[in-house]
């Protein structure tokens, strides 16, 4: 069975910071994900990247098998 969703070595670099800094996950299908931190550590960040909203500087988003620059 194949991921649903993979994300590998995701960075975003802006004026500010680096952030998510090499950051990757696996997501089963049929399984969930939680995403938890302090304020300021990139959630808000990551859900923008995973939806399209956001570019990466470094890294790749899959879904469904399917490769994208996010």
């Amino acid at each position: 069975m194949s991921a649903l969703l993979e994300v590998c070595d995701l960075a975003f670099v802006s004026a500010r910071a680096r952030e998510l800094d090499g950051s990757g996950f696996t997501l089963e299908r049929g399984k969930s994900l939680c995403v938890v931190g302090d304020s300021g550590s990139g959630k808000t960040l990551l859900l923008r990247l995973l939806c399209g909203l956001e570019r990466s500087s470094e890294g790749h988003i899959r879904h469904d098998g399917t490769d994208r620059k996010s």
